[in-house]
């Protein structure tokens, strides 16, 4: 009721900085989760799965079916020490690492519009997150999707209107690699 009224283009203003610095904050969260493994997924033989061959890890694993009223789903103990588990908060690192932050660095260096980095984020980051959350093993469900889920598809719906915004906003200029401005501006 008390807060500051800033104009819409303000607003957009300081998500665009949020946006652009998310991706880079996430990484490093997502860095965790890998360590913690507290992102697990369904089993698998995937290259890049988590192995299961020690007994804690497949005691683990267990745990997280057990937990989710699935244990009947897991494949015999021989089986399973030859598999893996999908470790979502790895796949996020690396997705992160590799695309997402890339990306948004280098439209840092490009002319672009303010809300470029908002848009660049929903687009790289949502349709992933989305489908990397049908490997859950224990998240609850709503009509079939989990929460980030449901999040996803909003954020995404929202993308309509960070388009039209962006239009009409001016252009942003980049920065150098020496740290100046390509153009009048300032760059987020």
């Amino acid at each position: 009721r008390f807060r500051v009224r800033l104009p819409s283009a303000d607003r957009m203003r300081y998500l665009e900085a949020v946006s652009y610095t998310f991706p880079m904050a996430l990484l490093v969260g997502r860095l965790a989760c890998t360590l913690a493994h507290d992102h697990p997924g369904t089993v698998t033989n995937f290259p890049l799965a988590v192995s299961l061959a020690s007994a804690p890890a497949r005691a683990y694993i267990a745990q997280v079916y057990l937990g989710a009223g699935r244990l009947s789903e897991l494949p015999p103990p021989a089986t399973l020490a030859s598999m893996g588990f999908h470790d979502l908060g790895w796949y996020e690192f690396l997705y992160l690492g590799f695309v997402v932050v890339p990306i948004t660095l280098w439209l840092a260096r490009v002319q672009r519009r303010t809300g470029t980095f908002v848009a660049s984020f929903l687009v790289l980051y949502m349709p992933v997150r989305f489908l990397f959350d049908f490997l859950r093993v224990g998240d609850t469900r709503y009509a079939g999707l989990t929460p980030a889920q449901w999040v996803s598809l909003i954020m995404l719906s929202a993308l309509p209107v960070v388009f039209f915004l962006a239009r009409r906003s001016p252009r942003q200029a980049g920065a150098q690699a020496d740290g100046s401005e390509t153009s009048e501006g300032r760059s987020i």
